[in-house]
C-alpha cells in the first residue's frame, strides 16, 4: 500500500550549538541507504569497506512493518530487545543493532528486511567508531507516535547514539545531540515525507537520560530507539573533522534538483555533495546553496548500453560554504532534463577543517573506477564519488576511507549504487590515483576533487566529533 504525502509549510527550529571536546569517539566508516515511501521495497542493504576487527559498528533500521530483520554478511549482530521502537499500524519501526568483529573484513554488507504490514523499507544505515567501549543500556518508544525514550546510564561521560523516524517535514535535533547521518527520499524540508535521522550526545555523570529530538509537521508516526556505550580513551581528533551527514536517494524521473538539511551549520565550514544521475545530456545547471559550485572537470557522464540505449549516467562532486552560523541549511545540485531524466542519489558531508576553495587542477573524472589527479599541496584532503550497478558491493580502495554510500533500487532503469571516499593525499605533484572496485562492473564512473587542509583549525572546527 502507498502512501502520498501533500506538501505543507517549513517549520524551523533554532537551536543553540554546543562545543564539544576534541577527544572522543569517531567514525571511520559509514553507509546508508533511504527509501521512499512512494517506491515500495521490502528490502535493502548497505555496505561497509574494509572494517577493522575490534571496532563497534553500529546499525540503524527503520520501516513501515510489524517488525525489522536485520542480516548481516559475516559474523552476528546483536540487536538488544529494549532497541526496537514504534508499533505497526500506528507509527514507523525503529531498530538498532551493534557488532564488535572480531577479524577484518574488506566488506561488511547489512541487510534488512521489513516483515509484515505494509512491509516498506525505509532506511539502513552503518557506522564504524573508534573510541567505543562495552555496551551499557538500551531505551524505544512503546506502542503510540513518540520521539523519546529514556533510560539510565551506569558509568559517566557515556556515547549515547539515537535513531528516530517519522513522516514530516524534517527531524530535528534537540540542544546537546548532533546530527550524525540523516536519510531521506525527498529534497529539502518542504514537505512531509519518511525521515530517518541519527544523533548522538555524551552524557555527564552516570544517571537518567532521555533521548529525543524534534519533529516539524509529523503524521505522526514518529519513533525512536538509543543505545548507550561506555567510551574508552579516546583518541585526539585529526584536523580534518565531519560535522555531519545527510544522504538523499530517490529513482525519480522528473527530480530536477535534490537537497539535503543540515542542522546547525558551523559558519565557512564546507560542504561536499557527490551526488549521481540519470541523464540525456551532460551539462549542470546549478546547484543550490551559498558560495556553491560543481566544477565541470569532477564532473563525468558516460553513455551506456545496455541498459538503456543512448542513456547516460553521470556522477560528480559538488561543494559550497556559507559565511554565517545556520540552524538549518540544504546544498544540492540541480541540471535540465528531459524525459526519463533524474538525479538519483547525494550525501552531504560538513567538513571542518579544510579550505573553502577548491584545489583545480585536482578536479578530475573517468568513465572507470580508477581515476588520477594532480595536487599542487602537500596533505590535501580529497574527496570521491564511485558509481556503478548494484550487483556487488562497491567498496573502497585502501588508502580510501568509505565515508559514504548505498543502494539506489531503480527499477525503471537500474539498481545503481554509490559510494563516496576520502583520503589524505600526503605529497603535492602528478600521478595521485582514488578508486573504487566492484565485481562485474558495468556502468562505471567516478570523480574526484580535493581541498587544502587548515593548519590550525579555530576551537569552533571541534564541535560535532564524526571523522572521516
Amino acid at each position: 500500500m502507498l502512501r502520498v504525502k501533500w506538501l505543507l509549510p517549513l517549520i524551523i527550529l533554532v537551536l543553540a550549538p554546543c562545543a564539544q571536546s576534541a577527544t572522543r569517539p569517531y567514525w571511520t566508516n559509514r553507509c546508508a541507504s533511504p527509501r521512499s515511501n512512494f517506491n515500495v521495497v521490502s528490502s535493502i542493504t548497505c555496505t561497509l569497506s574494509n572494517t577493522v576487527a575490534g571496532r563497534t559498528i553500529i546499525v540503524d533500521a527503520s520501516s513501515a512493518s510489524t517488525s525489522i530483520s536485520i542480516i548481516i554478511s559475516s559474523e552476528s549482530l546483536t540487536c538488544p530487545a529494549a532497541a526496537v521502537g514504534g508499533s505497526a499500524g500506528v507509527s514507523v519501526i525503529t531498530k538498532k543493532c551493534y557488532i564488535v568483529p572480531a577479524s577484518n573484513h574488506a566488506s561488511l554488507t547489512f541487510t534488512m528486511t521489513a516483515v509484515g504490514g505494509f512491509a516498506q523499507a525505509y532506511f539502513v544505515g552503518a557506522r564504524e567508531y573508534v573510541g567505543l567501549g562495552a555496551f551499557d543500556t538500551a531505551c524505544a518508544s512503546g506502542a503510540g507516535p513518540a520521539s523519546s525514550c529514556s533510560l539510565t546510564t551506569a558509568n559517566a561521560g557515556e556515547w549515547l547514539d539515537v535513531l528516530g523516524s517519522d513522516d514530516c517535514n524534517d527531524l530535528v535535533p534537540q540542544t546537546g545531540f548532533f546530527q550524525q547521518q540523516y536519510g531521506t527520499a525527498n529534497s529539502g524540508t518542504s514537505s512531509q515525507f519518511v525521515r530517518t535521522a541519527n544523533w548522538y550526545m555524551i552524557t555527564g555523570t552516570a544517571g537518567s537520560y532521555t533521548a529525543q529530538y524534534t519533529i516539524t509537521n509529523s503524521l505522526p508516526e514518529s519513533s525512536v530507539a538509543a543505545l548507550a556505550f561506555q567510551v574508552s580513551s579516546p583518541p585526539a581528533l585529526p584536523s580534518v573533522v565531519v560535522v555531519q551527514s545527510c544522504t538523499f536517494a530517490y529513482p525519480d524521473t522528473t527530480r530536477s534538483s535534490i537537497a539535503c538539511p543540515l542542522h546547525n551549520y558551523t559558519a565557512n565550514d564546507v560542504v561536499v555533495f557527490p551526488f549521481t544521475s540519470h541523464i540525456e545530456v551532460a551539462p549542470m545547471g546549478a546547484c543550490s546553496g551559498p558560495n556553491c559550485a560543481c566544477p565541470a572537470n569532477a564532473t563525468v557522464f558516460n553513455v551506456y548500453n545496455p541498459p538503456a540505449p543512448g542513456v547516460s549516467y553521470g556522477t560528480g562532486v559538488c561543494y559550497g560554504f556559507d559565511s554565517v552560523d545556520t540552524a538549518i541549511t540544504a546544498w544540492g545540485p540541480q541540471t535540465h532534463f528531459g524525459s526519463g531524466q533524474s538525479l538519483l542519489e547525494m550525501e552531504t558531508f560538513e567538513l571542518s577543517g579544510v579550505l573553502n576553495s577548491v584545489d583545480v587542477g585536482s578536479e578530475a573524472g573517468a568513465a572507470a573506477l580508477t581515476v588520477n589527479y594532480t595536487t599542487i599541496s602537500d596533505n590535501e584532503y580529497t574527496v570521491t564519488s564511485c558509481f556503478d550497478n548494484a550487483a556487488n558491493p562497491l567498496i573502497s580502495t585502501a588508502p580510501a576511507i568509505q565515508s559514504g554510500g548505498g543502494n539506489d533500487h531503480d527499477s525503471s532503469f537500474l539498481q545503481t549504487q554509490q559510494t563516496v571516499t576520502t583520503q589524505v593525499t600526503p605529497t603535492a605533484g602528478s600521478g595521485h590515483t582514488t578508486a573504487c572496485t566492484e565485481t562485474g562492473s558495468s556502468v562505471p564512473l567516478i570523480a574526484t576533487l580535493s581541498f587544502g587542509i587548515i593548519a590550525s583549525p579555530s576551537s569552533g572546527h571541534r564541535k560535532q566529533a564524526q571523522i572521516f
